[in-house]
């Protein structure tokens, strides 16, 4: 009987009537009905933090006769979008809410089996950065593009040894735009005496659909930004950078992700 009651007061809640009629109609306390209500909502949360996604939550309530909607969940999930999730981007990605991304910006492995040089203590080579880096890419632009709105926006870093790679995958599923040169104001290290020095990256901007630019004057695609000293990762981009591109493509509030985050394992996302 008890399970009996807290799923119809559960219903009767979710249709937004009174607490003080429900427990009249059930004779319990109003106490009794607010902390039914307050097991249900902490279920659905601890559903949606262990990676449930919104439609599969409703599933589960519905199997349990709980009559909870699309438009009911989204009012009791305060969505945090400012975190970082842990695990397999192909894994993770899945997971997230078609539609629902406004920007894109990934730093994947470039595929030049990268090892840093430019400090004195190394950091270890990027991993998986070879050959499977490519289709590591075309699995995971596959995957999120209808996670991605109608009209958003693609930025994805490589570099000159691979573009002609890279492109082709891009092109599959966006529409490129423009390929825009990271000015790193510094010289690159590399053969010292027989080659001209690096100081640029390479970075495709795509489209999907016709998003606009919200940049006040339209932007160069020469970004001027010095490099950082890559005191975190081996392949660390400065900050102001990011925000040009962020602010160049989206609103305060709108949804951004990063789905290599500097490790292949970690998703990024933030309004």
């Amino acid at each position: 009987m008890s399970d009996k009651i807290n799923i119809s007061t559960v219903n009767e809640l979710l249709l937004e009537k009174k607490q003080g009629e429900i427990a009249n109609n059930y004779d319990i306390t109003q106490g009794r009905v607010s902390q039914i209500w307050g097991d249900f909502k902490s279920e659905i949360e601890t559903l949606y933090q262990s990676g449930n996604t919104k439609e599969e939550i409703i599933e589960i309530q519905n199997e349990k006769n709980i009559n909870l909607t699309a438009e009911k969940i989204n009012e009791l999930i305060e969505e945090d979008l400012n975190k970082i999730i842990h695990g397999d981007c192909l894994k993770e990605i899945p997971k997230i809410e078609d539609g629902s991304i406004d920007c894109v910006i990934i730093d994947p492995p470039y595929g030049i089996d990268f090892q840093s040089n430019y400090k004195k203590e190394k950091f270890d080579k990027i991993k998986s950065d070879d050959k499977d880096s490519f289709s590591l890419l075309d699995n995971s632009l596959e995957k999120v593009k209808p996670k991605m709105k109608k009209d958003s926006h693609i930025y994805i870093f490589t570099s000159w040894k691979v573009f002609d790679k890279i492109k082709p995958i891009v092109e599959k599923h966006f529409e490129i735009k423009n390929c825009l040169i990271w000015n790193k104001e510094d010289r690159g290290m590399g053969d010292l005496n027989g080659n001209y020095a690096e100081s640029y990256e390479m970075i495709i901007f795509a489209t999907q659909g016709k998003r606009k630019l919200y940049s006040e004057k339209r932007p160069m695609n020469i970004l001027n930004f010095s490099r950082t000293e890559n005191s975190e990762h081996p392949t660390q981009k400065p900050t102001e950078l990011l925000k040009e591109l962020i602010g160049n493509s989206t609103k305060e509030s709108q949804v951004v992700l990063d789905y290599f985050a500097g490790l292949l394992s970690s998703l990024f996302m933030f309004l």
